[in-house]
C-alpha cells in the first residue's frame, strides 16, 4: 500500500523497513510548520490534496497533535486510510555520547471511517 508522508520528517532512512512491512512510503514530508488553528487546517487540507494527487492509498500520520487531528479527519473524508508508525526507543552510546534512537518496528492502522448522510448532505469521520 502506498502511503503519503503526513509527518514533519523525511522518512528516507526507513524506506526499506516500511517495504519489509508491506508499505511504500513516499519519503518527503507533506506537512509544514503552522501558525494557529486556521493555518493548521489549511496545511492539513493541502497535505491530503497532495496525497491524493500522487496516488497514495493512505497516509502516514505524525507530528503536532492538532495538525494530526485535522489531517486524519480530512484524509478519511477524502477516502484515504490513516496509519501511524510504531517505533521502539533504544539507547545508544557512540563517541562517548549517550542518545536515544527511534527504530521502526511496525505500522498501525488508525480505525477511522467516513459516513455520509445524503439526506442532510453532510459527512463525518467516525471510529470504525
Amino acid at each position: 500500500m502506498r502511503l503519503a508522508n503526513c509527518t514533519m520528517h523525511n522518512q528516507s532512512e526507513y524506506l526499506a523497513a516500511y517495504a519489509a512491512l508491506g508499505y511504500e512510503v513516499l519519503p518527503e514530508p507533506l506537512l509544514r510548520e503552522v501558525a494557529g488553528p486556521e493555518d493548521a487546517l489549511s496545511a492539513a487540507r493541502e497535505a491530503v490534496d497532495i496525497a491524493k494527487a500522487v496516488g497514495a492509498q493512505g497516509i502516514l500520520l505524525g507530528g503536532r497533535t492538532d495538525l494530526c487531528i485535522y489531517v486524519a479527519i480530512e484524509a478519511v473524508c477524502q477516502g484515504l486510510k490513516v496509519f501511524v508508525a510504531e517505533t521502539k526507543r533504544e539507547r545508544y552510546t557512540e563517541g562517548g555520547k549517550d542518545f536515544f534512537r527511534f527504530n521502526l518496528v511496525g505500522v498501525t492502522p488508525v480505525k477511522l471511517g467516513f459516513v455520509y448522510d445524503g439526506y442532510n448532505g453532510m459527512g463525518v469521520a467516525i471510529p470504525s
